[in-house]
């Protein structure tokens, strides 16, 4: 064996070899995570017996191998190893941005970047490895810290369910078309940004001064009759000081990809207070990337690709959804998880699921929480008030 192998990538193979979980994780990053060629072949010869379906063990990949490892098992380097694996991802990229290019826009080239670098990002939180009591004492860490406010509407009920959503969370927020999903959406958004939490609306739906439009009705009480005949009334010019002081920005989606409202919201980062709190106006219209699959299968991944962003960044992301026809050919039009337009798989990746039901006349509505991961579900009886397009306690 060459005596420049170096002994936490040896490690870490004989650990790979000992525990079939770890092996999981180690073949699931890849053999770049490793810089030794014997590594790299070594990787590629676990790989080869696991696709065989032979039993791993030590004794078997050094038989392979041809010779032994010299180092006992040990995960502590695979965090290290990961860490400088994105350090060299880091210096490829630097070297790819300072090169060159003729007629390639600059926003085309930072959201190649920050879609390169989430995706490097990705796979080093993904190969995290806890210990159980470490991952244990994180739990209680944030057991003792107690709910912290990264959510607000205005609706006390609603609020107190919220209270339980933070960061790493993705909750989904659907309903069928003109049922309020934009308003309540918007609503909490601008609620939050009061809290002094920093909030992201991406508009991928409707223009931004539709949503600023709205935003004053919510915020006044008014009607966008009103709005129009009381343009120089002093509550209005105090509202838009109000929206103007908060921490939240509305920024025009359309036609996004998740990759292209990451470069977004971190482009917001930089110029202004963090956007804990992203919302997304509405999964189903944001753009898909690669190849054209299934309608199921886009959709899917979309949320995956958020669920990855709110993990990877720690932030809270609220995604309105579209529900399917499914829910108006029932005697009860009370959405359930089922309703969910174009994947069955979005209950599943959500930490929780919400709908807005509307009584088809008059102002009674409900927020039906059908998934929630951090605490209980139930319906919460609203006010659904339209000439100011929000909702409120009743």
């Amino acid at each position: 064996m060459p005596s420049t192998w170096p002994q936490a990538e040896q490690a870490t193979l004989a650990a790979a070899a000992y525990d079939p979980g770890f092996c999981a994780t180690v073949l699931d990053a890849g053999a770049e995570v490793f810089t030794h060629p014997d590594s790299q072949r070594a990787w590629h010869v676990l790989q080869q017996l696991v696709s065989a379906g032979h039993v791993i063990d030590q004794a078997a990949l050094e038989a392979a191998l041809g010779h032994s490892l010299n180092a006992a098992p040990s995960t502590d380097y695979w965090p290290i190893l990961l860490e400088q694996r994105l350090q060299r991802q880091l210096q490829l990229l630097g070297r790819w941005l300072t090169k060159p290019r003729d007629h390639v826009s600059p926003t085309a080239i930072a959201a190649r970047a920050m879609q390169s670098l989430n995706q490097a990002l990705n796979a080093t939180q993904r190969g995290a490895v806890l210990s159980g009591a470490e991952a244990a004492q994180a739990g209680l860490e944030a057991l003792a810290a107690g709910p912290s406010c990264w959510l607000a509407s205005g609706i006390p009920l609603w609020d107190a369910v919220a209270a339980r959503w933070g960061p790493d969370d993705l909750v989904l927020l659907a309903a069928r078309p003109s049922q309020g999903k934009t308003a309540l959406g918007l609503q909490m958004a601008w609620h939050t940004a009061r809290s002094g939490r920093g909030v992201a609306f991406c508009s991928v739906e409707m223009a931004p001064a539709a949503i600023g439009t709205r935003a004053l009705c919510q915020r006044t009480g008014w009607s966008e009759e009103e709005l129009s005949a009381r343009l120089l009334d002093p509550q209005l010019e105090q509202a838009l000081q109000d929206l103007s002081r908060w921490p939240w920005r509305v920024m025009d989606a359309n036609g996004s990809s998740v990759a292209d409202l990451q470069a977004a919201v971190a482009r917001a980062d930089l110029t202004g207070p963090r956007c804990d709190v992203v919302v997304v106006d509405y999964l189903q219209i944001v753009h898909p990337t690669g190849r054209p699959v299934s309608r199921e299968q886009e959709v899917t991944h979309i949320a995956e690709e958020l669920k990855r962003w709110a993990r990877r960044d720690h932030r809270l992301i609220v995604a309105l959804a579209q529900l399917s026809r499914k829910v108006e050919e029932r005697v009860d039009h009370r959405p359930v998880l089922s309703d969910l337009r174009e994947s069955g798989a979005l209950e599943q990746i959500a930490d929780a699921v919400a709908f807005i039901y509307r009584e088809p006349e008059g102002e009674m509505a409900e927020l039906l929480l059908a998934k929630n991961r951090n605490g209980p579900t139930g319906s919460i009886p609203v006010m659904w008030q339209g000439a100011t397009v929000r909702f409120a306690s009743r």
